[in-house]
């Protein structure tokens, strides 16, 4: 997949998106990338962890399968879920930071994604070098989001100071007497929680993270949920049981 570049009306007139593209990447995320004012409407369909990225940093994930490459959330080229999260309803635009200032951001495509094409699909900008009505609400969306982003890197950064993040794994159990294992998963600690000062709580709350805190904790019975749909689905290999455990060392 080729580099970020800015989206630009210039460069990219003759531009297009494809009427599937969102549902067709869609189908194909395990995992979902949100940010902590989605939460509590991610955790009325999806469990979430956070995870870490390619730097090294967490993130929050809106686990949306047990396969690679296989979303459950997806009937018949439709999504199926009560929340769509951010990063689907901006898909396949992104924040980048601008070439004229690195301290503000512009709105970026990935040229050689397979989203766009020239030939079919809904044209980006019109003769005039506009922006369509899809590129307009999207641009205000991303827009939206740096505030969004600051607001779950401090929740972040809470939970490393206060040390909250709990490692865990889920251990799939198959009719067949297999198993595999799902790693790299965090959630928050809930006994050191519990024990926290009535003044770190009170910071907490104020700062609205306790409620996602909360949420996240609750989220984790929706890997029920992921089971369910798995073994509805065509898949051959029926899921017999789910755990979640600590992972053990060299694991």
């Amino acid at each position: 997949m080729s580099q970020f570049v800015v989206l630009s009306s210039e460069k990219h007139s003759q531009l297009k998106l494809k009427k599937n593209a969102i549902m067709a990447y869609a189908a194909t995320q395990q995992a979902l990338p949100i940010e902590a004012v989605e939460v509590t409407k991610a955790v009325t369909n999806f469990p979430v962890f956070f995870t870490k990225n390619p730097h090294d940093e967490m993130t929050l994930s809106a686990i949306a399968g047990l396969n690679p490459g296989v979303s459950l959330f997806m009937h018949e080229a439709k999504w199926d879920a009560a929340y769509l999260p951010n990063c689907l309803r901006t898909y396949p635009f992104y924040l980048v930071r601008s070439p004229e200032d690195e301290k503000k951001y512009t709105v970026g495509i990935q040229e050689e994604n397979p989203s766009f094409s020239t030939d079919e699909g809904d044209a980006l900008f019109d003769e005039q070098g506009n922006a369509s009505a899809h590129l307009e609400r999207v641009s205000n969306a991303l827009n939206n989001e740096l505030v969004n982003i600051q607001a779950t890197i401090q929740m972040v950064e809470a939970l490393t100071r206060l040390e909250l993040f709990k490692p865990i794994e889920l251990i799939v159990q198959y009719h067949d007497n297999t198993a595999k294992k799902i790693n790299g998963l965090y959630t928050i600690d809930e006994e050191k929680l519990s024990q926290l000062p009535e003044a770190e709580v009170a910071d907490l709350h104020m700062q609205g993270f306790l409620v996602v805190f909360h949420a996240l904790l609750i989220s984790v019975y929706q890997v029920n949920n992921l089971v369910r749909r798995h073994n509805e689905s065509d898949a051959k290999d029926k899921i017999v049981n789910i755990q979640i455990e600590l992972p053990k060392e060299g694991s």
